[in-house]
């Protein structure tokens, strides 16, 4: 069961601040623990973490959620969008790939200087559940972003109005650049291509402007 339609109505914060900081943040360890007042079965329960994160300042930005079995050796549990110039900001929420007993939030900066950045992380959950702050050394030695956190493939379908040649797709979660590959098929016989491709989506053409609504099926492939 994935996130999709779920009401997330719990949660819990693992780490914030509001005043920039150009130093990497080491969040708290969090003991998750069952409620005594369970209203979802175990099975069916999910978790996500809701991630404000905003950059200040050229390098780059990113917020890490790690967990851990025994509170000594972290794993990667989710990744942010890797922020990259100054302003950028992004609220996202992340579905675990993993969650042990033992939860954190990191962020990883680089740039010389390093720039400044705020962070706002929140554990959520479809069910309730407890979290403590338990005295554990939280590392990112171990937890790398690999291809289990990093999508490296993403398709949908794009609708060309009618009387139109051209459409955006924009992508609900940037990638970090534009080293994709593209496959469109429209359901017309119109020829299309692709141009305007950036880390934030691309644009589809067709060959002139379609007689009725159109959809686009398309597919992307990061390298």
């Amino acid at each position: 069961m994935s996130l999709t339609s779920l009401l997330l109505a719990h949660a819990a914060g693992l780490g914030s601040f509001t005043t920039p900081r150009n130093t990497a943040f080491t969040g708290d360890a969090w003991a998750l623990l069952p409620s005594n007042t369970d209203d979802v079965a175990a099975a069916d329960q999910r978790f996500a973490v809701a991630v404000h994160l905003k950059q200040t300042g050229a390098g780059t930005v990113r917020a890490l959620v790690v967990t851990s079995h025994d509170g000594g050796t972290w794993a990667l549990a989710a990744a942010s969008t890797l922020l990259s110039q100054d302003g950028a900001e992004v609220f996202e929420v992340l579905e675990t790939t993993r969650l042990l007993r033992f939860v954190a939030v990191v962020t990883v900066l680089t740039g010389s200087p390093l720039p400044n950045h705020t962070l706002s992380a929140s554990l959520m959950s479809n069910g309730r559940f407890n979290v403590n702050k338990v005295a554990k050394t939280v590392s990112t030695t171990l937890a790398v972003v690999d291809a289990s956190v990093e999508v490296s493939s993403r398709n949908g379908r794009a609708t060309l109005p009618n009387g139109q040649s051209q459409v955006d797709v924009v992508f609900q979660r940037p990638w970090q650049n534009n080293a994709y590959t593209i496959v469109a098929t429209p359901e017309s016989e119109v020829a299309s291509w692709v141009t305007n491709r950036t880390a934030l989506g691309f644009r589809l053409r067709t060959s002139g402007p379609v007689g009725q609504d159109t959809t686009i099926h398309w597919m992307a492939v990061h390298d």
